[in-house]
């Protein structure tokens, strides 16, 4: 498989020389030299820095004003990608299958030009419709998948009060990217760790962590999802430094199916399109914050891929570097792409085949009993929630 990346989102890939060695500081492997003194002390000044600044958000958003129902902030450590989406679209099935009215507040990345905070917010019901540029990438994948009302701007309070006020029946309001945020005062917070967990455990710029670990008490995680296969004895240690025991849980990231245009099809259904009466020339486009995750994934699936773009994470375009990678060759007889991409690929108005393109839908199903835990502690916050 070939691979191409058209930035730097993709760390075995990245071309850039600044962003290699901000990869192997960030995670270091195992083995690795240790550097000079001089250059530790520089790095734990540099994380004391980050530290300071990661302190001043945490206490904005616990000054922050709150909303009358719950909200649920999903976020996670590093900076980059850790699966929060799949961790919002996990907690919002969890909890409508439970009966609970449910909505999600984004900051509205992917939006095209980019929303400013003095715009107004940015609303869509499950009956609506609108492109992803105009409400944002993940929030639009959402809205699609789940059917939920969602909400975008910088300033979630002023998001969720709008959500509210073209969906007051919710119970329950899930925060994407809510961590990190200094707009509103979440009732529970919830973590989302990878392999990669707290990486050098330095904080921004000197390391990859968005606040120093462990969190104080008050911004410490009521839950945490893991994604990927973190060492276990790693993550053992890293958790008991947590100030209280969350709940924690593995984040299920099953395929279970494919989409086009026009029809659906099982993972073994397009695996078999993909390879009789002969195999096919299939190409893989990912602008996710790690394509190489969906690229091992169809490689675990089965699938050979004669082309790999990784494109931005939020990448507005994807039909543009499609077409400009393509030039003057026929279209590959199948494209595929991923939940978060295909909505930007659908509403492109190019020429590109869309019959041919196909996007994988994963199945992010939490267990019995990190959901009841969730249920439990939304009804003790349920009902107006003081400061």
């Amino acid at each position: 498989m070939r691979t191409v990346s058209t930035d730097l989102s993709t760390p075995p890939q990245r071309r850039h020389w600044a962003a290699r060695w901000l990869w192997k500081t960030w995670f270091p492997a195992a083995d690795a030299p240790q550097g000079t003194s001089a250059g530790r002390a520089l790095g734990l000044l540099m994380s004391q820095f980050g530290a300071q600044v990661s302190g001043r958000r945490q206490r904005q958003q616990l000054n922050a004003p709150v909303l009358p129902i719950p909200v649920i902030a999903v976020g996670n450590a590093l900076i980059g990608g850790a699966g929060k989406t799949p961790a919002c679209i996990a907690i919002l099935e969890a909890l409508r299958s439970a009966g609970k009215s449910v909505g999600l507040v984004s900051r509205g990345y992917g939006i095209t030009p980019q929303l400013q905070a003095s715009m107004p917010v940015r609303t869509l019901l499950p009956d609506e419709s609108a492109a992803p540029s105009w409400i944002g990438d993940e929030a639009w994948l959402i809205q699609q998948r789940l059917g939920v009302p969602v909400a975008s701007h910088p300033d979630r309070h002023r998001a969720g009060m709008a959500l509210l006020q073209r969906a007051p029946e919710l119970d329950a309001i899930v925060l994407d990217d809510g961590l990190s945020q200094t707009s509103l005062r979440p009732s529970m917070r919830v973590l989302v760790l990878d392999e990669r967990l707290t990486g050098n455990g330095l904080c921004l710029p000197a390391g990859p962590n968005r606040f120093p670990w462990p969190p104080p008490e008050v911004a410490a995680p009521d839950f945490v999802l893991v994604r990927g296969a973190p060492p276990p004895e790693a993550l053992r240690r890293l958790l008991a430094q947590l100030p209280r025991t969350p709940q924690v849980e593995i984040l299920p990231m099953r395929p279970v199916g494919w989409t086009s245009q026009a029809r659906s099809c099982s993972p073994a259904g397009l695996l078999e399109l993909a390879q009789s009466p002969s195999p096919k020339v299939i190409w893989a486009v990912a602008g996710i914050a790690e394509p190489s995750r969906f690229f091992s994934a169809l490689r675990a699936m089965g699938f050979s891929c004669d082309v790999a773009l990784a494109l931005d994470d939020h990448a507005p375009d994807p039909w543009s570097s499609l077409q400009a990678f393509r030039g003057d060759r026929p279209w590959p007889d199948l494209i595929l792409t991923t939940e978060k991409d295909w909505g930007k690929l659908i509403c492109t108005g190019s020429d590109v085949p869309l019959d041919r393109v196909w996007a994988l839908r994963l199945d992010h199903s939490l267990g019995e009993a990190w959901t009841r835990a969730l249920l439990g502690r939304l009804q003790s916050t349920h009902g107006p929630q003081s400061a």
